[in-house]
């Protein structure tokens, strides 16, 4: 089973990132292996913050953390 987790934290060296409306998106290679190409991050007032890829959903009820 593979945890997702949103969280507040700094880039690492190896670290890759996409900036997004002046919104900095930190991932690392496992994570790009594991998603993919596409992700969505959603939020739903009964359900909290959903992350979705091109073929389901991930991950529901996150919440943000700190690192």
């Amino acid at each position: 089973m593979i945890e997702y987790d949103l969280a507040l934290d700094e880039p690492r060296n190896t670290d890759s990132y996409v900036k997004l409306h002046d919104l900095l998106f930190i991932y690392d290679d496992k994570a790009s292996d594991e998603i993919g190409a596409f992700v969505k991050i959603d939020f739903v007032p009964s359900q909290g913050l959903k992350l979705i890829n091109a073929n389901q959903t991930l991950a529901y009820a996150l919440q943000m953390k700190t690192v």
